[in-house]
């Protein structure tokens, strides 16, 4: 289906939608934002207040204010030429603005946090996160000049699709949540938002800041080691790190690369520790992880492989294998 017939079957479709439908799905995806890890890290929200029958977002802005974050919304600028996002302490302060959109009354002032999470509005999306917006490129050239910005789209189950054509100047965004009409939801990790929440606990491991880990962990979670061990739970995983940071520290955990496929996620990385007690460890590996509905992982399995290689032919026709260990074992 083109944009232009893609476009059409979407309005079509929102405009379907009964004001029930509407009020539930928005509140059904209010509910997965806030469980959202990147809602539960972001300081400030950048978000659209909606339109005719978009998801719901004044619920969202007043659940964020009473959270302890500050909020902004966009404002069309310059006479049309540009998007600003403008804080908005009042949320009774705004109007018909640019093509009657809500919008803040006043012009000022722009915010200004360069991680704030954006909420994205659109009118399809898909899996790996690519987005058709309404097609004035606001969000895109907003986005192009102040890149960093987690972003997430809220959408009706209708609006995901198995695929978008997308152009050099579209930005995917992080996260994709949908709901259908009856309640259900589900959530599709875009790439970026998984691997920055696998980045954030390989760093724990060299940092031990986090002490709570509800964030990447589902609250029963299971991490197997290939060497045996297996914790069962989030606060025996958090338990472990604290525990085995006492015993030694890490000194590299590089990524070298990430696969995507579905809710998991393969992670080539190397890994470098020392103990306390003299010894060190260097050892290639890959993780498999398992991704839950709301986006945290709920299993996730660590393969290693020695750095020490050789050939047990070498010599003949008959191997010979070394007899030593692996030190990772």
């Amino acid at each position: 289906m083109d944009k232009k017939a893609l476009r059409h079957e979407m309005d079509r479709k929102k405009k379907a939608m009964t004001p029930e439908e509407i009020d539930r799905c928005s509140a059904d995806l209010a509910r997965q934002l806030f469980a959202h890890p990147l809602y539960q890290k972001a300081k400030s929200l950048y978000c659209y207040l909606s339109y005719n029958q978009e998801v719901r977002t004044m619920p969202i802005l007043e659940q964020a204010i009473r959270d302890g974050k500050r909020v902004a919304v966009p404002k069309v600028l310059s006479g049309g030429s540009r998007m600003a996002f403008l804080w908005l302490d009042d949320l009774q302060a705004v109007a018909p603005g640019y093509y009657d959109i809500p919008e803040p009354i006043a012009d000022g002032p722009e915010a200004d946090d360069p991680a704030a999470l954006v909420i994205m509005p659109g009118l399809a999306f898909d899996r790996a996160g690519n987005r058709m917006g309404y097609g004035g490129g606001f969000y895109d050239r907003f986005l192009a000049q102040h890149p960093g910005h987690p972003t997430i789209a809220l959408c009706y189950d209708f609006q995901l699709v198995d695929h978008l054509e997308t152009e050099a100047h579209d930005i995917p965004v992080d996260a994709v949540l949908w709901s259908g009409g009856a309640g259900e939801g589900s959530l599709f990790p875009a790439p970026a938002a998984r691997e920055e929440l696998i980045r954030r606990w390989f760093s724990l491991w060299m940092t031990g800041e986090e002490d709570d880990l509800s964030a990447l962990f589902t609250p029963d979670a299971v991490y197997t080691e290939s060497w045996g061990p297996e914790y069962h739970g989030a606060a025996a995983i958090r338990h472990w790190l604290g525990e085995w940071r006492t015993r030694g520290e890490v000194l590299r955990w590089d990524i070298r690369q990430f696969f995507h496929r579905g809710n998991q996620t393969a992670v080539e990385w190397l890994f470098h520790s020392r103990m306390y007690d003299g010894g060190e460890t260097r050892f290639e590996g890959m993780s498999l992880v398992t991704w839950d509905a709301s986006g945290r992982m709920e299993r996730l399995k660590e393969f290693g492989c020695n750095l020490e290689r050789y050939d047990p032919y070498a010599d003949g026709p008959a191997p010979r294998f070394r007899t030593e260990q692996a030190p990772w074992f």
